[in-house]
């Protein structure tokens, strides 16, 4: 998949649209509306993180309070957890710059 380690990273489900579609019709709904809101959703969150990730890891561990030896251990992980999240989210903006991914909202009713 060329999503890699976002497969499995993101909590929420993966489907192709057109299974999405198919399911939504056979249990009987009408489709009458979709947006595409992965503009809103990927670019922004990835921005955001990037442009923040100082400050975001400042109020992480400025809120722990251990002894040094754990701090430095704390430090270490968040490091390494961070660097998979900073580099997650940069794969994330590409993927749906791409067309990879996209988010969509669908407006549907019984028939």
């Amino acid at each position: 998949m060329k999503l890699g380690i976002l497969s499995f990273m993101w909590a929420s489900e993966h489907y192709k649209f057109k299974n999405i579609k198919s399911m939504m019709k056979r249990v009987g709904f009408d489709i009458i509306d979709i947006h595409w809101i992965g503009s809103h959703v990927y670019e922004p969150l990835a921005n955001y993180y990037i442009c923040n990730r100082k400050a975001i890891k400042k109020i992480i561990l400025k809120n722990e309070s251990h002894t040094l030896l754990s701090s430095y251990i704390l430090i270490m992980f968040y490091d390494l957890f961070e660097k998979i999240i900073y580099r997650s989210a940069l794969k994330m903006k590409i993927a749906y710059q791409e067309g990879i991914i996209d988010y969509v909202l669908i407006k549907a009713k019984l028939q």
